[in-house]
């Protein structure tokens, strides 16, 4: 497709050239049977003629490149990454390079960042709930602060799975809570739903004409279970549920 625009381009300046051309010569008169002010008229009227060509092929031209940016490449760069999961040694250090009053990980991650950055479709699975809706928490039963959210979407992740066996470490309203602040950072997250219909629902991303969709399950929760009624996980086991969103997406 590349290749033919630009020889659509190339085609556009030729046939302009040969208009020009045309004009031209259309507007040489036998000057001998015609006063000053009659060749002046015509020459006026052959200029015009040569603007108006000139004009014309400038706008094919400019619809042509226009055209050639609207056309989506379908290549893109893709990195998947896991897991991210904060213990407190990692946090602690954060919250002591933050002069002890904020979480500073720029140095947790000071080696992988320019793995990450400028990747079109960059994919995380956050081991631990992100929230601030309680204290930081190490093993067995993680919580982890905002600041590392705001840390690895800074780094250029822009989709984050939360299919693991941590993601209930809180219950239902630690992953509420998770849930809400990952919404506030615009990016694609899955795995672990608010209700049956975000659940039913695919998360879905375009990128450079690709269209992408995330499916997350999880083998155990480490034995913490949601009511049902609210918050969703899928596991493993629910083979005909994982066997319709596949063949959805």
């Amino acid at each position: 497709m590349k290749y033919r625009l630009l020889y659509s381009k190339i085609t556009v300046v030729a046939l302009s050239a040969m208009l020009s051309l045309s004009a031209v010569s259309c507007g040489k008169l036998d000057t001998s049977k015609l006063d000053g002010n009659a060749l002046t008229v015509n020459e006026t009227e052959s200029k015009a003629e040569v603007k108006k060509t000139e004009d014309s092929s400038s706008k094919k031209e400019v619809e042509v490149n226009e055209e050639e940016k609207e056309q989506p490449s379908y290549t893109c760069s893709l990195v998947c990454v896991g897991d991210n999961l904060i213990h407190d040694n990692i946090y602690n250090e954060a919250l002591k390079l933050g002069g002890g009053e904020k979480y500073d990980f720029t140095q947790a991650y000071e080696h992988v960042t320019k793995y990450i950055e400028g990747t079109d479709v960059a994919i995380i699975n956050q081991e631990t709930l992100v929230t601030d809706s309680v204290e930081p928490q190490s093993y067995p039963m993680f919580a982890s602060p905002t600041a590392v959210g705001d840390k690895i979407v800074d780094m250029g992740f822009n989709v984050v799975s939360m299919s693991n066996n941590h993601v209930l470490d809180q219950g239902e309203e630690g992953l509420i809570s998770s849930l809400d602040y990952w919404d506030t950072k615009g990016i694609v997250h899955y795995g672990a739903y608010r209700s049956q219909e975000d659940a039913d629902t695919i998360k879905t991303m375009e990128v450079n004409g690709i269209k992408f969709a995330f499916l997350g399950y999880m083998e155990h929760t480490n034995g913490n279970y949601l009511s049902g009624d609210g918050a969703q996980v899928i596991y493993l086991d629910v083979e005909d549920k994982i066997k319709a969103q596949i063949e959805e997406a």
